[in-house]
């Protein structure tokens, strides 16, 4: 369940980031913070050690 948190989010953060370079900042920010919190989530559900400290 919880890995698909990861992938979640580094798809966001890519569509941020096409969104950024395109210059619509206005719609890269949400996308950026939606990232932030599946990442958040995903280190929440994380077992092992090594992979959190990072």
């Amino acid at each position: 369940m919880y890995s698909n948190f990861k992938e979640q989010a580094i798809e966001y953060v890519k569509q941020a980031v096409q969104e950024d370079n395109a210059g619509n900042q206005a719609k890269a920010f949400p996308l950026y913070m939606n990232a932030l919190e599946y990442f958040k989530t995903h280190l929440k559900y994380e077992k092992n050690p090594k992979i959190r400290e990072e």
